[in-house]
């Protein structure tokens, strides 16, 4: 009965590729902003940049050597 327990839970660790990062202290904004795609507002300028890469899925695009 316990091979379905430790087969989840190895389904849900992470990738052997993945790294641990530490966790990022994100500042509260202090003003209004408009959700607009315009980073333009007062309060975007008082704080930093957040350091953050998206990666983003390739659609219908054949894996390299495919």
């Amino acid at each position: 009965m316990a091979a379905p327990a430790i087969a989840a839970a190895l389904a849900l660790r992470a990738p052997r590729h993945a790294r641990a990062e530490a966790p990022m202290r994100l500042p509260r904004l202090t003003g209004p902003v408009a959700l607009d795609g315009a980073v333009d507002e007062a309060a975007w300028r008082a704080v930093a940049p957040v350091p953050v890469v998206v990666h983003e899925p390739t659609r219908a695009v054949p894996a390299p050597g495919e």
